[in-house]
């Protein structure tokens, strides 16, 4: 996706900038040595052999990723079935707009805790062959929850603390948000896309979705009022899909009246093949029931050279036997731009059809 020639004349400082406060470090460090960066384990080695050593980087290479990230990396997203009717109002609204031709770049080198909430606002729009991407930029909270070492107490707290096992904290960031609503030229499935960093909460992505639509609404006087698809099938449909990425994570329900999560997130091991898994599926006369799921695929980009994408379906139990809780929202993660993301999107389309097949 190039959208390049859609971009203001920005320094490399606040690339890096940019990069440092919305990428995860691995993601990070594959666009950067892609375009001649130099190698390292994180941000602080990164800088300091940027700053010793003579590398040649191709700021405009860099700079079209980042903004690739910032459409496509670390999203919650939804689909939504519309009418072509909508489609194609909205798409005669937003077609030529002037005002809004260029990323707002400048924005990155603000100290965004400085700034209040805000709604969001149409800040770039991008057309390509396939559709129209409007993005929209507001400054949003995320609540994170941290372990507090008591040692970092001062001195004359610390004993009213002292029989405490573990002391969690919770501290809120702010964060300069990017979502983006795509219209497709084929087709009418409407992706709208927001901003979901880690740390943040289910609540937090609803929020930024009604607001998201809400001013969607407003600038092209086109309402997005259907149900998002559901997404619940697609647990299952991967999970039985022997070959189909490696599980990282699921929840079930067992023919016995248990619940289990179990997490897999070191090394190559997928939780389908996990003795402990295969073992107690081997006990139970009767099936699992998955409700949570989330899955990493291997991108190849050349030799020794690929990327890991990941899907996670945060689903609930009472979605396993109810039609009147869908489950609407895919957490997209580890995407360095459009190539892992639409990967990720082909899958869930994949086992979507499928499912209805």
């Amino acid at each position: 996706m190039d959208i390049s020639s859609s971009k203001n004349v920005v320094s490399l400082d606040d690339i890096l900038k940019g990069m440092a406060s919305r990428m995860p470090w691995r993601v990070a460090a594959k666009v950067l040595v892609a375009n001649g960066g130099p190698k390292a384990r994180s941000w602080e080695p990164f800088k300091e052999k940027l700053a010793s050593e003579k590398h040649d980087i191709d700021v405009d290479g860099l700079s079209n990723a980042f903004l690739e990230h910032i459409l496509f990396g670390e999203k919650a997203s939804r689909f939504y079935q519309v009418a072509e009717s909508v489609l194609a109002k909205a798409r005669q609204t937003f077609t030529g707009k002037t005002g809004v031709a260029h990323f707002p770049f400048s924005e990155l080198s603000e100290d965004v805790n400085l700034l209040s909430t805000s709604k969001p606002q149409l800040c770039f729009i991008h057309e390509s062959d396939d559709g129209m991407t409007l993005v929209y930029n507001s400054v949003r909270a995320v609540e994170k929850r941290e372990t507090v070492a008591l040692s970092a107490l001062p001195a004359d707290a610390r004993p009213a603390l002292s029989g405490y096992k573990e002391i969690i904290g919770v501290k809120q960031d702010m964060f300069r948000a990017y979502d983006v609503i795509w219209l497709p030229y084929a087709g009418t499935i409407v992706e709208l896309r927001v901003d979901f960093p880690h740390g943040a909460s289910a609540d937090a992505s609803e929020f930024a979705i009604s607001q998201a639509l809400d001013a969607f609404k407003a600038d092209s006087s086109s309402s997005i009022d259907e149900k998002p698809v559901d997404l619940f099938p697609v647990i299952k449909r991967i999970y039985e899909t022997a070959d189909d990425g490696r599980i990282v994570e699921f929840a079930l329900h067992t023919s016995t009246g248990s619940f289990k999560h179990e997490k897999m997130r070191l090394g190559d091991t997928c939780l389908r093949e996990e003795r402990y898994h295969l073992g107690g599926k081997t006990a139970l006369k009767g099936e699992i029931e998955l409700f949570k799921l989330g899955v990493r695929w291997t991108v190849e980009y050349g030799k020794d050279d690929f990327t890991n994408p990941e899907l996670f379906l945060n689903g609930s139990f009472r979605m396993l036997h109810s039609d009147g809780y869908p489950l609407e929202t895919a957490i997209i993660r580890n995407c360095t731009g459009a190539k892992d993301y639409n990967f990720v999107r082909a899958k869930i389309d994949e086992h979507l059809k499928a499912n209805d097949a």
